[in-house]
């Protein structure tokens, strides 16, 4: 995660797990707080991402198929 204006109102989440099979992170601003939670599943990754209201997240997908499945 990277803030990209300030007090993360607009933030980027550009996952690469490499080599691991989960990794998670979270930060606490002003508006409340950012989190990602990444984990590697047979058909790609499962990402779970929480946005404060108000604030903006930018999520790049690493995609190898043409398919994206959103839920939420």
């Amino acid at each position: 995660m990277y803030p990209l204006e300030p007090a993360w109102k607009k933030f980027r989440v550009k996952p690469d797990l490499g080599g691991l099979e989960f990794a998670e992170t979270s930060n606490e601003t002003i508006a409340g707080k950012v989190a990602v939670k990444i984990t590697k599943i047979k058909s790609g990754m499962d990402i779970e991402l929480s946005v404060p209201g108000g604030s903006e997240a930018v999520l790049y997908i690493p995609i190898k198929q043409n398919i994206v499945t959103m839920n939420g």
